[in-house]
């Protein structure tokens, strides 16, 4: 496989594309967690909550999982994971 060499500009670009792309993602994580904290704030983890969040939030229940996870392990750091 050969890899074709970019000008520096090119490469640039692309980079500067990659850092506001993951920068979104980032925000959007950060935005669904704390719909999360919101709309479970009070209530105990019951049959089918996650489901019926991953719907709500358009997004598949393995995400919300990890949210979950997340959030419920934020004191050792994993929200900024």
């Amino acid at each position: 496989m050969c890899w074709n060499r970019v000008s520096p500009e090119v490469a640039y670009c692309r980079a500067g594309g990659r850092r506001r792309y993951n920068a979104q993602r980032r925000a959007q994580k950060q935005w669904r967690r704390a719909q999360i904290i919101s709309m479970t704030c009070g209530i105990r983890n019951c049959w089918g909550l996650q489901k019926i969040l991953a719907e709500k939030l358009g997004v598949s229940k393995s995400t919300i999982s990890r949210d979950m996870w997340a959030i419920a392990h934020w004191r050792e750091g994993a929200l900024l994971r």
